[in-house]
């Protein structure tokens, strides 16, 4: 392990197995991951090397709703310490999607139907997405592990999709769009209505 500035590098090495595994943690917005992987590649004379993930870590999301007012009683602006936005234009994206993994979720949440909508409907118009027909929620899973309501909802710009599992109390929730979104607004606000301990996301740039 490696520690420089705010940032670190990671190496897990099996040379039993010829495979190594990396993980680089930097608070720079201009580091070139590209090249840090070429560099690890190289050094580590690895024949192939594949990105499993890029976890973008910012400032969490304050929501609207209850977030402290400024002096004028307004509430504060929602602030990102790195843009998503930004990241979706230089890669003149054609959509956007978003994984989030809550934990810990109130039980009586999760196995709701009708409070499962109504997050759709709060979720929907937080992003500014347009609702196509009804949230479908289900409520099936053959083994106890999967066991719990599954959500869909086609949007104009395409889909939300989750399952909840009662086994572990975790929410699994996907968007899917063709017009820009926030997704840390997603996974904030998701975490806050399900009263989960934590999350995490993992964004994909669709071209």
């Amino acid at each position: 392990m490696v520690t420089f500035g705010e940032s670190h590098l990671a190496v897990h090495a099996w040379p039993q197995h010829a495979y190594a595994a990396a993980d680089l943690f930097m608070s720079d917005p201009a580091f070139g991951m590209d090249e840090a992987v070429e560099a690890l590649t190289t050094g580590l004379g690895a024949g192939t090397a594949m990105r499993s993930a890029d976890l973008y870590r910012g400032v969490p999301w304050q929501d609207h709703a209850s977030a402290a007012p400024s002096t004028n009683g307004a509430p504060l602006p929602q602030r990102f310490a790195w843009s998503w936005e930004e990241k979706y234009a230089e890669a003149q994206a054609w959509g956007l999607s978003a994984s989030v993994d809550i934990y810990d979720c109130e039980p009586s949440a999760i196995r709701d139907a009708e409070n499962i909508r109504e997050f759709v409907r709060q979720l929907c118009d937080r992003l500014g997405m347009k609702r196509f027909g009804e949230c479908q929620v289900v409520n099936f899973g053959a083994e106890e592990r999967v066991a719990g309501f599954s959500m869909t909802q086609l949007i104009e710009t395409s889909l939300v999709s989750g399952h909840f599992a009662n086994a572990s109390n975790s929410a699994y929730l996907d968007i899917f769009s063709c017009k820009f979104y926030e997704p840390r607004v997603m996974a904030e606000f998701a975490t806050t209505y399900f009263r989960g301990s934590r999350y995490r996301m993992q964004v994909s740039l669709r071209r």
